[in-house]
Formats: structure tokens, sequence, C-alpha cells
């Protein structure tokens, strides 16, 4: 682990942390930030002799569409059933033994984030950022539908070339996120 570690070894990270279910903005550096790595981020299992039987893991993750899709949000959901809060690294590598790096913009960062987004997760502020169940969510096994399911698959697939769509996806889960805050309050 060594150096890349170097910096967690300065002052413990706090034991509580803020949490928001609120978006994140996700331009420019800042759509990194919820790739770092925390200290006890689990390693992925190394590589069998030959390499991997998938040689081309981002291509797999954008085929199946819908299925995968709402197959990565119930993982995410069902891993953070436990009440352990996890790092986006964390979770790619439990439910699919893949790097953060591998999943970047791809079909589980596009589920975890429409998790976010429809108000069942909550993420830390502060890197690196970890990601749980909201309280009125705890103990769910299972994502529901998200609205514009259809916007977040096409974005998964990259449909959405021209940008029209994601604009689309955006206003359609802003109105969601801020009916699903109403009516948890």
């Amino acid at each position: 682990m060594g150096a890349q570690f170097s910096l967690f070894n300065q002052p413990k990270r706090p034991t509580t942390f803020e949490w928001t279910h609120d978006p994140v903005d996700q331009e420019g550096l800042a759509a990194f930030t919820h790739l770092i790595r925390a200290p006890d981020d689990p390693d992925r299992s190394p590589r069998p002799h030959g390499g991997r039987a998938d040689k081309t893991p981002h291509q797999t993750l954008r085929r199946g569409g819908r299925e995968t899709f709402m197959a990565w949000r119930s993982e995410i959901v069902a891993t953070l059933g436990d009440g352990t809060p996890r790092t986006f690294h964390r979770l790619c590598v439990e439910i699919a033994d893949l790097g953060a790096d591998i999943g970047f913009q791809e079909t589980p960062d596009f589920a975890l984030w429409s998790l976010v987004d429809q108000g069942i997760l909550e993420h830390t502020l502060e890197a690196p950022i970890l990601f749980r169940l909201r309280a009125a969510n705890a103990g769910q096994t299972t994502a529901p539908e998200p609205a514009a399911l259809e916007a977040w698959v096409d974005h998964c697939e990259g449909a959405a070339t021209d940008g029209s769509e994601l604009e689309e996806l955006e206003n359609n889960n802003e109105d969601t996120h801020h009916e699903d805050l109403s009516a948890a309050e």
C-alpha cells in the first residue's frame, strides 16, 4: 500500500461525519473526488496467471442496459444494507472485484449517483467519500426503480451524445429528489 497512503498517516479521520443526500458537483476535478480510497478499503483479488477472463470490463459494464443498471442499484443497496458505510471503490471491489477506476463513469457510477439523486443513499462531504443508506431506508435490500429510468440507462450506454437526454435526466431527478425529500419529512 505504501506511498499512496502516506497522507493517511496524518491525524486520524474523525469518527463523526457530516452526511448529506444532496447532489454534489461532478464537474471538472470534483467528479473524481469519490474515487479516493479509504485506508481500509480492500484491494482487488490478485490477478490469476494469464490475466482476468474479462479483458474488457468497461465494455462488459456497458452491456445489458436496464438489467445491468438495475442489478448494480440492487447490489449497492443490498451491500450497504448491513449498515457499514463504504467508499465507491470498496463497493466496486465487494460487488464485482473491480476497482473504482473501472466503475468510474460507467454503469456502477451511474447506479450509485442515481440512488443518491433518488434520496436512497447519503454521502459524506470530505474525501474519502463514504456512502450509506439513509436512515429512512435502513434495512432496505432492494432498490426501487428510479424516475427517468430510461434516461439513466441511455446515459449508461452513452446514448446521450448531444446532452439533451442528460439535461432531461437531471431535470427529472431534481424534481424527484425534492419530492423524496418532502415525503421523508
